[in-house]
């Protein structure tokens, strides 16, 4: 093959530009939408607390007080081609997830640092944007952090799951009140499902 002569290698520059842009397009569609999703967050949260008479902090108080915290043996996840996921909790409710906040539970159940109690390890917020920020190739500042993991506990809430599975702490950061175990990723109970232990 001959090298690329000078209106070859033009072209070739001129679509690797293009590209780059069509990328650049792409990625900040995806954080304006993100960014839509968060807002709409926001406001159904403002509308329940005042619904409900009660003010955020009540609120987080109710929530302690509504029995023993909840726990889970096995986590039971599968991926589909576009990053979105369907979840499960000890092979209860399926839960299906879109793609960040299916990378958000995936990072939170799968920390292996070291933990002082039978659960996964705490994530500082700090680390979860990192590791958001890599899996999903754009940046994610603290707000946005717990506008997802306050759509994750909505997601849970309405599946009929306990949100306070997600635990949170302003010390710690945040895990997945998931048990640990030493047997590590295994094959779930159903074809194509994976489980996080």
């Amino acid at each position: 093959m001959h090298p690329p002569d000078e209106d070859e290698s033009f072209a070739i520059r001129r679509f690797e530009r293009k590209l780059f842009e069509v990328k650049r397009k792409l990625q900040r569609a995806a954080e304006m939408n993100e960014s839509a999703l968060d807002g709409v967050s926001s406001m159904e949260k403002a509308i329940q607390e005042r619904a409900a008479g009660q003010s955020p902090r009540r609120e987080r108080r109710r929530a302690r007080l509504a029995g023993p915290l909840p726990s889970a043996q096995n986590f039971f996840v599968a991926r589909s081609e576009s990053g979105a996921a369907d979840v499960s909790f000890d092979g209860g409710t399926k839960i299906h997830l879109p793609r960040a906040l299916a990378e958000l539970i995936a990072i939170l159940a799968s920390n292996r640092d070291a933990a002082a109690d039978e659960f996964v390890a705490w994530t500082g917020i700090d680390a979860l944007g990192q590791k958001l920020e890599l899996a999903l190739g754009r940046r994610f500042a603290r707000q946005n952090i717990r506008q997802l993991l306050y759509r994750l506990r909505r997601a849970l809430s309405d599946a009929g799951e306990d949100p306070r599975l997600i635990e949170s702490s302003n010390r710690q950061g945040t895990r997945l009140r998931l048990k640990r175990r030493t047997d590590g990723l295994c094959t779930g109970a159903e074809p194509g499902w994976q489980a996080r232990l």
